[in-house]
Formats: C-alpha cells, structure tokens, sequence
C-alpha cells in the first residue's frame, strides 16, 4: 500500500490544472482571458512553493510576478488603445503626432 503524503496529493491535484492552464493560455483568442490563465498558473507555482517550505519564495511569487506582471499584461493593452476610437475631434486639436494613431 502506497501512503500518499498530504504534498503529493496536493500535487496530483493541482499539476494537471496547471498544465491544462497553460496550454489553454497558448488556445484562448482573447488577451484578457491568456492573461487570467497565466495568473492562475503563477498561483498555482507559488502553492507549490508554500508547499515545500519556501515560504518567501511563494509569496515572492504572488506579489511580484502575479502582482505586478499582471498588471502590466492588463493594463498595458487598456491604456494603449487606438486614439483615434476615443474622440475622433479631440484628436484632431491634440498635439499627438499622426504616427503614433496608425
């Protein structure tokens, strides 16, 4: 008989997740959905972590990768937007550059 200690089980639960998140990650069309896919992935690497006593080293994880390159994978695709999609007249008195609207 085989004793599964509470880290395996932990880990037969949670690397299949974590395998079918990433590959869904590379499938989905959407940006924002990747995005989400990639955060859980982070969070399920970071348990795994915590779950071998690398305690700083899990949290490490979340604040900073899930945290902050969230944040930028999210973000970043919102505040660049087309700027002629948000008011056509008050593009046409700004001072962008026609480059940067192509």
């Amino acid at each position: 008989m085989i004793i599964q200690t509470p880290e395996a089980v932990m880990f037969w639960i949670l690397a299949p997740i974590a395998v079918l998140s990433a590959l869904g990650m590379l499938l989905v069309k959407k940006a924002v959905h990747s995005a989400l896919l990639l955060a859980w992935v982070m969070i399920t690497l970071a348990i795994f972590y915590i779950a071998q006593d690398a305690l700083f080293l899990g949290i490490v994880q979340i604040v900073v990768y899930t945290g902050a390159v969230m944040m930028l994978f999210l973000f970043i695709p919102a505040a660049t937007t087309k700027l002629s999609t948000l008011c056509p007249s008050c593009l046409a008195r700004s001072a962008v550059p026609k480059v940067l609207v192509w």
